[in-house]
């Protein structure tokens, strides 16, 4: 068993090397979270994997819990920014104010109520969860599927009064990637004795890898860089989206930037003839 969490933290941690990779070379916007998302998940592993298997003090026990719930919180950030309708960066403060703010509580609570809490048994029919569970595998997820839910229907109205074009796969998107979502809380925020459920889980595990994955080849890339010129087809500003910054014209990018400015300035000047 204690194996089996090594080869899942490496599993994961590899996955989410791939998905930002996947992610970079499209420029998909908040790679680094869906990337985070399996990444963390391995680092939960990891951690539970070297508590049962060294003598390390208890609390570290927190930090495996705080790697549990930064991932939801990592999910619930890229979520409320997928749709666009809120702007950067307003999904990833909100995920670090509700991360800080339950790190706060995990970090302070003495250490017998932490157990005990961890202990605490919530039961609904043949499905078992405990507290922290429950938060980082449901409370958290439905709330990222909510806030897809919510944009997706700002969206549409948005459209209905002309104000935007919608894409046309949007409510094809999002209706499975709400129920991505659903499927994922469901086996990741419950617990079962029985063989059959805990070979479903699984599947669970298999969602970390495929949600992300989704996400990232579903999203549109949008505006990638914002080219300033003069008058004489000297660039002055790069401004790269998908990274959030400025680039140097030193930089290999900045060249090609440099590059197709002149190839604009060309075609501006050819036209201006006509």
């Amino acid at each position: 068993m204690n194996e089996v969490l090594l080869l899942i933290g490496v599993m994961m941690t590899i996955s989410g090397i791939i998905v930002f990779y996947l992610g970079y070379k499209r420029g998909v916007p908040n790679t680094i979270l869906w990337a985070a998302f399996p990444i963390l998940h391995g680092l939960h592993e990891f951690t539970e994997y070297f508590i049962d298997n060294f003598d390390l003090i208890s609390y570290i026990e927190r930090f495996e819990i705080i790697f549990s719930i930064s991932g939801s919180f990592v999910l619930l950030a890229a979520a409320l920014e997928y749709n666009g309708v809120l702007q950067k960066p307003i999904g990833k403060l909100a995920g670090l104010i509700g991360l800080i703010s339950v790190g706060y509580f995990v970090f302070g609570l003495p250490e017998e109520l932490l157990e005990g809490i961890e202990h605490t048994i919530i039961t609904v029919g043949i499905f078992e969860s405990n507290p922290i569970r429950f938060m980082q595998g449901i409370f958290l997820t439905i709330l990222a599927l909510l806030a897809i839910l919510f944009t997706y229907v700002l969206l549409i109205l948005q459209s209905r009064k002309g104000l935007i074009t919608p894409d046309s796969k949007l409510t094809q998107t999002s209706i499975i990637a709400i129920l991505l979502l659903g499927i994922y809380a469901f086996f990741e925020g419950f617990s079962w004795e029985a063989g059959i459920f805990v070979a479903l889980r699984a599947i669970s595990l298999g969602l970390f890898i495929v949600v992300p994955i989704f996400f990232i080849f579903v999203n549109k890339i949008g505006l990638q860089r914002l080219i300033i010129i003069d008058k004489g087809g000297i660039p002055l500003m790069v401004y790269n989206f998908p990274t959030d910054s400025f680039l140097s014209f030193d930089s290999s990018e900045g060249v090609r930037a440099v590059l197709a400015s002149g190839f604009i300035t060309a075609i501006s000047s050819f036209l201006e003839k006509f």
